[in-house]
């Protein structure tokens, strides 16, 4: 929903013919009067139907807050290509060729950086090339953290999304993964109060369903001797639980940053030469 898509045709004397109504009218979920309708137009043989259908809010009932309406309706269209018969009346009719066209109300999780706690000052880094093309929308410089061996790096992340989503969950971008010695901790889900429509004060109490939207993650990074002269970038990315929608539109903008654990650094200490002789 919200965006305009367009239904290509070839034939002569295109037209369309019924039905192009909802499919499922006692069960759709369009508010009064903001049904979509296909705006068609035909020239030189060539049919084009152009659909802009409109992304309604969404109230907060018991039926959109644990099971998303993604699928807000189900369409079918169909064009039949008409021919000149020797009665105007009774046009020869091809077969109609029909679509169906689901609307889909899809939604992009938010992620931010809520905390970073357990690093040293560093400068900001360039977003590697690499990384860059594969996130466009990514700010080109990043934040990065000085972790030294033997110390914990702890980065606090709060996903979330519309109501129609009941879980986010954040993860390791599908690009640069997570290195050896990082580690989710339990997430911080939401519990809010459902509504019930039975709920008689002093007689039941409303429900509480735990809910992952939003979501507080928190990601450890231990650092050790074996991350010695560690240098990379890593990314994470939220993704919700709209089945229904394009893969890519259930994740949302990544956040990167750069880790970094030093080397070992050997220090001569005053003294003596070799063999500790005097003159």
């Amino acid at each position: 929903c919200g965006k305009t898509s367009w239904i290509h045709f070839l034939g002569k004397k295109l037209s369309l013919a019924p039905p192009s109504t909802n499919l499922f009218q006692p069960t759709t979920q369009w508010l009064a009067d903001t049904r979509p309708v296909f705006v068609h137009q035909w020239a030189n043989d060539t049919g084009y139907l152009a659909w802009r259908p409109p992304c309604e809010p969404l109230p907060r009932d018991v039926a959109f807050l644990y099971k998303g309406p993604h699928e807000l309706d189900s369409f079918s269209v169909c064009v039949v290509a008409h021919s000149p018969s020797s009665t105007p009346s009774f046009p020869i009719e091809s077969a109609p060729r029909c679509l169906f066209i689901r609307v889909l109300r899809c939604t992009r999780p938010e992620l931010t950086l809520l905390l970073a706690v357990g690093h040293n000052a560093a400068p900001e880094i360039d977003l590697p090339q690499q990384v860059a093309l594969a996130f466009p929308e990514h700010a080109p410089r990043i934040v990065k953290y000085v972790v030294p061996a033997g110390t914990a790096l702890t980065l606090i992340f709060n996903g979330s999304d519309d109501t129609q989503s009941q879980q986010v969950t954040t993860l390791a971008s599908r690009l640069t993964g997570l290195t050896d010695g990082f580690e989710w901790l339990a997430p911080e889900c939401d519990t809010p109060v459902a509504p019930n429509f039975w709920f008689q004060p002093e007689i039941t109490s409303p429900p509480a369903r735990a809910t992952c939207n939003g979501v507080i993650n928190r990601l450890v990074f231990s650092a050790g001797l074996r991350h010695a002269g560690l240098n990379t970038v890593v990314c994470v990315e939220a993704k919700n639980d709209q089945i229904s929608c394009p893969a890519r539109l259930t994740y949302s903008p990544p956040l990167c940053w750069g880790i970094e654990v030093p080397p070992p650094v050997l220090i001569w200490l005053e003294g003596g030469g070799v063999g500790g002789g005097g003159g």
